[in-house]
C-alpha cells in the first residue's frame, strides 16, 4: 500500500502552507461571495469565461456571476433578469479610490448596462425610439443616479526599500477592472430565446467585492483627506471594437455585499413594475426586434453557408 502522507521535503510545500497560502489568494472570497448570492435565490456561476472581442487569444474571465429574474407576466412567461457580474479582490493592503462630486446625478442613466427584447421603443406620437432607461425613468429609482459622488481613479500603496510607503496605480487591477466593464457590455447586448413571444430584458450590475479595507480620497487644501468606506463606486472604461466603453462599476467591502443585493433586487422589482406598466407598449416592440434580429440572424446564417454568387440579397 502507497502511504499517502507526504514525505519530508524542503522544496515542496507542507498542507500547512498550502492552506496559509489559499488563504491568503482570492479563491476562499470567491466562495463566500457566491454563497452570498445563493442565499438570495441568485443562480450563481463561477470562473465564466467568456470571448473577448478584442483579441480571440485572450479570454475574459469573471470570478462569480449571479443571475435573479422577475416574472412579469405568466401566461407568456414575460421577464426582467438582475445579472450581478463580480470580481473579487482579497487585498491585503488598502485600495484608495479619488472621487470626484456628482453635478447631474441623474446622467448616471447612460452608465445603465441592460439588453434584451425590447431594448428601445417606438414613441407613435414622435416616431422616436425610446430607450428603455429614458421610458422606465430609470434615472429616478437606480442607484447610479443617486451618487452624489463617483471615482475615476485609484492607487494602492508598496513599501520602497522595505521603508516608506508608495502610492502607485496598479495595472492589475485597471485591467481586471477594464475586463469586468467589458463583460458587464457584452452580458447584456441581447439575452432570451428569439422564437419565444414575450418580454426578456436583463439589467446588469459590474462590482468588486473587497475583502480588505477601501478608501474615497477627497483633495482639501492641496492635501489628501481619507475615509475608510464599505461603498464607493467607481468610473471605468474598456475598447470594444477601438471604441471607449464606460461602465459604473459598484465597489464594495465583503461585509457590504449582502447591503447592496438588496438595493439590486428592489432595483429589480421596481424594473419589473415599471415594464408592466407599459406592457402592452413593450411587448409590442419586443416582438418587433425580435422578428427583426431573427431575420439578420437567418441571412447572416446563409450568408456564411451559400457562395455570394448564389445570394439574391
Amino acid at each position: 500500500m502507497v502511504d499517502p502522507t507526504p514525505h519530508s521535503n524542503p522544496g515542496q510545500a507542507t498542507p500547512e502552507e498550502m492552506a496559509a497560502a489559499i488563504t491568503s489568494s482570492g479563491y476562499l472570497i470567491e466562495a463566500r461571495v457566491a454563497r452570498v448570492l445563493a442565499n438570495q435565490a441568485f443562480f450563481v456561476q463561477r470562473n465564466i469565461f467568456c470571448t473577448n472581442p478584442n483579441d480571440a487569444t485572450k479570454p475574459i474571465e469573471v470570478d462569480v456571476v449571479g443571475r435573479r429574474g422577475e416574472l412579469v407576466n405568466h401566461e407568456n412567461m414575460s421577464m426582467v433578469t438582475a445579472s450581478v457580474i463580480t470580481e473579487c479582490k482579497n487585498n491585503d493592503q488598502p485600495v484608495a479610490f479619488f472621487v470626484q462630486p456628482q453635478e447631474i446625478t441623474e446622467l448616471n442613466d447612460n452608465w445603465i448596462k441592460y439588453g434584451g427584447y425590447p431594448s428601445f421603443s417606438l414613441d407613435h406620437v414622435t416616431n422616436i425610439h425610446v430607450p428603455l432607461h429614458k421610458l422606465l425613468e430609470m434615472k429616478d429609482w437606480h442607484h447610479y443616479c443617486q451618487a452624489s459622488e463617483v471615482a475615476t481613479q485609484f492607487c494602492t500603496f508598496t513599501r520602497t526599500n522595505g521603508k516608506k510607503w508608495k502610492a502607485e496605480p496598479n495595472d492589475r487591477y485597471s485591467k481586471s477592472f477594464s475586463n469586468l466593464a467589458l463583460m458587464a457590455t457584452l452580458d447584456c447586448e441581447g439575452m432570451g430565446g428569439l422564437q419565444l413571444q414575450n418580454i426578456q430584458v436583463q439589467i446588469s450590475y459590474p462590482v468588486v467585492v473587497f475583502q480588505g479595507p477601501i478608501y474615497r480620497v477627497v483633495e482639501e487644501q492641496d492635501k489628501p483627506k481619507l475615509e475608510a468606506v464599505n461603498h464607493i463606486q467607481l468610473h471605468h472604461s474598456c475598447t470594444l471594437n477601438g471604441q471607449a466603453v464606460g461602465a459604473q462599476i459598484d465597489l464594495v467591502t465583503e461585509s457590504e455585499l449582502p447591503v447592496f443585493l438588496e438595493t439590486v433586487l428592489a432595483e429589480l422589482r421596481i424594473f419589473r413594475d415599471r415594464i408592466n406598466s407599459h406592457y402592452d407598449r413593450l411587448l409590442n416592440s419586443a416582438l418587433d426586434q425580435k422578428r427583426f434580429a431573427s431575420s439578420n440572424a437567418f441571412k447572416k446564417a446563409v450568408s456564411e453557408a451559400v457562395p455570394s454568387s448564389c445570394r439574391r440579397w
